[in-house]
């Protein structure tokens, strides 16, 4: 009863504070010790106690981590049986002591910080360097569906109950529909190329994903030091689908809307290849795009750069690393932010090799971009805008749309269908996704 009052409060002086994920992870996080209290004995000695407990909480978050977060820990026991005592009896005390003395205009508050902080400073670098050791090991991805989630908070409630075996089997039943639902989202055929475009707002970020191997084509936007819609976005979808190193990195160019996660790529991933665009720190390693380089995966898909051609001058947008790749006799087109002019001279010198089946519009459906020229040369089947929704550009624009519709090529848009996902297989494109099919977003 205390605890639903609580929520209750919370709830009353921030009502937005149910649409995160830390509410519910708080809530259920107390909720469970208090499930586990009811229920343990008392006879217990209290150190089988203290790791039950710990053993106990790590399965119970699992399921709203992998909800919440598309995978679960598997160290949360350990670095819970040392951070939270280390948290809760020395920073926490220690850093409202020294508020307390900052507000009473005494000057020992300073010490009474950097004392709180101390622990942090000698435990974070220990642990930043465990995980080093093991990065994949360390978090396991597990998306799971909301009703798989639900089964298994209730199958870790089963688990705590005393002297109820037939319960404790069940809920090992129920647990199971968590890894058998997880399994069943990423499975795909094995000849199949799965072409994603994530969600990325005003940005690009698109992952091919065939067999074992993974290219990335940018990164999206934000902040390269700090949150940005890789970390959000782009490396959960790839941990997600099991990615754990990229074959290849392409940044088609310097603007921050395309390269500003290639550092979060670089924390998350191994990186075989990379290749990059004009405004692109050479400092990543790597080699810039050059016309013609073009290499072929075992798995079937092969690559070859369609420009920049090594000109001199060009702009940040029109020297975009322009990639085509073919599929079978299926070809996709990425083209960064190449404009008109670009376009032309890449459809004059190219011709017929232009043709495509799908389209990324170039610089998001820009009024610099599409020229007639160079629709006519691609003929595009589908025609992708990676926008955001009522972005400042107005992108993508009427006249583009317009344009496009002269091809009878169908155009999507992330700003209305969210993250996209293509499966291309011997016969052609066999499943298209629309990630925000039967979801109205709160802003619409």
């Amino acid at each position: 009863l205390r605890l639903l009052w609580a929520g209750c409060f919370v709830l009353a002086l921030n009502p937005l504070a149910g649409i995160g994920s830390g509410f519910w992870l708080s809530f259920g996080a107390v909720l469970a010790l208090l499930w586990l209290a009811r229920w343990q004995s008392p006879s217990q000695s209290w150190w089988r106690r203290l790791a039950l407990t710990h053993v106990f909480m790590s399965l119970a978050m699992v399921p709203l981590t992998a909800w919440f977060f598309g995978g679960a820990s598997t160290v949360a026991a350990v670095a819970n049986f040392v951070f939270i005592p280390l948290i809760g009896f020395i920073v926490v005390p220690l850093a409202l002591l020294g508020a307390l003395a900052y507000l009473c205009d005494f000057s020992v508050y300073s010490s009474l910080w950097e004392l709180a902080g101390l622990p942090l400073q000698l435990a974070l670098p220990l642990a930043e360097a465990f995980v080093q050791l093991a990065p994949h090991e360390v978090f396991i991805p597990a998306h799971v569906s909301l009703a798989a989630a639900l089964l298994g908070v209730f199958a870790v409630l089963l688990i705590a109950l005393r002297g109820a075996a037939i319960s404790r089997s069940f809920s090992l039943l129920l647990l199971c529909a968590l890894v058998v639902n997880s399994s069943a989202d990423q499975a795909k055929p094995a000849d199949t190329v799965r072409l994603a475009v994530i969600d990325v707002g005003q940005g690009t970020a698109v992952a091919l994903t065939a067999g074992a191997r993974t290219l990335v084509y940018d990164t999206g936007g934000g902040d390269p030091a700090g949150r940005n819609a890789a970390t959000q976005a782009l490396v959960p979808y790839l941990k997600y689908a099991g990615v754990r190193s990229l074959d290849t990195l392409v940044i088609s160019h310097g603007d921050m809307d395309h390269s500003a996660g290639v550092s979060a790529l670089f924390d998350a991933f191994d990186i075989v290849r990379i290749r990059y665009g004009v405004g692109v720190h050479a400092d990543l390693g790597g080699l810039p795009c050059r016309a013609g380089e073009s290499w072929r995966w075992k798995e079937g898909p092969t690559f070859r750069f369609l420009s920049p051609a090594g000109v001199a001058g060009l702009s940040t947008n029109n020297g975009s690393c322009v990639l085509q790749i073919a599929l079978g006799d299926y070809r996709v087109l990425l083209t960064g932010d190449i404009e008109k002019s670009r376009e032309r001279e890449i459809a004059v010198y190219w011709r017929h090799k232009l043709r495509t089946n799908w389209l990324l519009v170039p610089h998001h459906g820009s009024g610099t971009s599409s020229s007639h020229t160079f629709l006519k040369a691609t003929r595009p089947d589908i025609a992708v805008v990676s926008a955001a929704y009522r972005n400042p550009f107005g992108h993508p624009r009427a006249d583009v749309v317009s344009r496009l519709q002269q091809y009878h090529a169908l155009i999507l848009n992330t700003a209305d269908a969210g993250a996209l996902e293509f499966d291309v297989g011997e016969s052609g494109l066999t499943r298209i996704v629309r990630f925000r099919d039967g979801w109205l977003p709160y802003w619409m």
